[in-house]
């Protein structure tokens, strides 16, 4: 995502879940914004011993048509990517605290 989306956090359980949508992307973009806006990101965690957590994204409420097809393609590599720099930066032992 770039820097200066905006998005709302929906849900907040530590350590188990975090649920947010977008409610703001500049246009011009790669997709429509009111498309993704509609859609909402689930990211879940679970603890699987020996100081592991697995990480869970899901990305609900896509609907038919060209625009949901659009943010879709654009989310499946653009998060893949992210979720990858995210399980880099924690294996290197950042911190899950900083602000």
């Amino acid at each position: 995502m770039c820097s200066s989306d905006l998005n709302r956090i929906d849900i907040f359980l530590p350590d188990e879940l975090l649920a947010f949508h977008n409610e703001f992307v500049p246009a011009g973009g790669p997709f429509d914004p009111a498309t993704f806006g509609s859609v909402r990101t689930l990211v879940s965690f679970e603890d699987t011993g020996a100081g592991q957590t697995k990480v869970t994204e899901t990305v609900i409420g896509f609907g038919e048509g060209a625009k949901y097809d659009q943010l879709y393609d654009h989310l499946h590599g653009g998060n893949a990517e992210y979720l990858r720099n995210v399980a880099t930066y924690f294996s290197k032992g950042g911190d899950s605290h900083a602000q």
